[in-house]
């Protein structure tokens, strides 16, 4: 996806939900929080939620260093999927489709 589209994608809602995978590591949290950056960026709310916990202490201080703001949310990941976006507001009967995001070998 090119620059434009993900521009028009973000601007075509009034908020932005990022999910990451259930405890997220370094790689997860640094593209929840440059997608939220570019988000707010061009005028549209974000917010970055996760689920499981952030296991590692050099995830957690990673977080706590540079302010990143998470959500916590035990549902997150087994519930809707990695990456979320919406039109805003969506109808309560809208299905959203998923895609797992974080590749694995």
């Amino acid at each position: 996806m090119d620059h434009e589209r993900l521009q028009q994608v973000i601007r075509s809602g009034d908020r932005l939900v990022i999910f990451l995978h259930d405890n997220p590591d370094p790689d997860a949290i640094a593209a929840g929080w440059i997608l939220q950056h570019i988000g707010e960026h061009l005028g549209v709310e974000a917010v970055i939620v996760y689920g499981g916990r952030l296991g590692r202490a050099e995830n957690s201080v990673m977080v706590k260093l540079l302010d990143i703001p998470l959500t916590r949310d035990s549902r997150s990941s087994r519930a809707i999927g990695s990456l979320w976006w919406t039109p805003s507001p969506a109808p309560a009967t809208t299905r959203f489709p998923t895609k797992n995001t974080h590749a694995t070998s």
